[in-house]
């Protein structure tokens, strides 16, 4: 359990301002197809018609992501959400 507390306090993720609490590589690749949707302000009826799945289904990725991001709505989630080009260009310029 300490371990555990140890490892989650000091991983480079809760010390870095840039990713937060938003690592996107938590996210599954679905997810970040999702993820980017979102960001571009579809509604969860766009996401399935662009995916070719149901807006119930879509509607349940964007739950799932916004508990992995911690955010509270989907602007939250919009702007912790960080693209994996993007997390991967910051992690190598530390």
């Amino acid at each position: 359990m300490v371990l555990a507390l140890k490892r989650e306090l000091f991983s480079p993720a809760a010390n870095d301002p840039v990713m937060g609490t938003a690592e996107a590589s938590a996210l599954s690749n679905r997810e970040h197809e999702i993820m980017e949707l979102v960001a571009k302000g579809k509604i969860n009826k766009q996401i399935a018609d662009i995916l070719g799945i149901t807006p119930n289904t879509a509607k349940n990725h964007v739950q799932r992501i916004l508990k992995k991001l911690g955010a509270k709505n989907r602007t939250e989630a919009a702007n912790l959400y960080t693209p994996p080009q993007v997390e991967i260009y910051r992690k190598g310029r530390r």
